[in-house]
């Protein structure tokens, strides 16, 4: 089974090319949601949108429930995409997207927290595709304004960009692509790239 992560900063376009993407690629793919919006949508306590309520404490119990969700949510989709005889899935954000929540980024912090290796969590996925965020790449189109589930101002969102491109470093087969051609530019490079890694 082929897992194929779509991942990148706040405002990077996750939903929008999801969408598109699984509209592109339906009976090829079976597409896993993000756990995190998964929790919030459901219910998860959250913090007020000010980041004086954003707190580590606070991230900390969420990115457990975000863990466990995510690995679990990867593993039915697994049985789901068997049954129907479908070879990849792409998933919304990856487990190891986790490092980027931990206290200071502590990438070793969080691999101790969870007990996983390195490689092995790399090699869990096939490709990573990595969608900047408007907050760095065009930070006047950056807002909260169309996902119900964002919270972060501008400059928490750029430290998490910076944080989950940290995470995936080392993944082998790992693809950024930056704003400079849009929302539009980013929908082509994403189906172009999501077609060739799919078996």
């Amino acid at each position: 089974m082929r897992m194929i992560v779509v991942d990148g900063g706040p405002g990077g376009g996750k939903t929008t090319i999801n969408r598109v993407l699984q509209d592109r690629f339906a009976g090829r793919a079976l597409f896993v949601p993000e756990a995190a919006t998964v929790l919030l949508g459901g219910g998860f306590p959250r913090p007020g949108r000010g980041i004086e309520n954003w707190s580590q404490e606070w991230q900390d119990k969420f990115q457990a429930a975000v863990f466990a969700c995510t690995t679990q949510l990867e593993e039915v989709f697994v049985m789901e995409a068997k049954r129907l005889g479908i070879k990849n899935l792409v998933c919304d954000r990856g487990r190891r997207t986790g490092v980027a929540y931990a206290a200071h980024g502590d990438e070793g912090l969080f691999l101790r927290r969870f007990n996983l290796n390195s490689n092995e969590e790399n090699e869990r996925y096939f490709a990573v595709l990595h969608l900047q965020s408007t907050a760095i790449g065009a930070p006047e189109a950056y807002g909260t304004y169309n996902n119900d589930n964002r919270f972060e101002p501008v400059d928490v969102a750029r430290k998490l960009e910076s944080r989950t491109l940290f995470a995936w470093r080392e993944h082998p087969n790992r693809k950024i692509l930056n704003c400079e051609g849009g929302i539009e530019g980013k929908i082509h490079a994403a189906i172009e790239f999501v077609g060739a890694n799919l078996e």
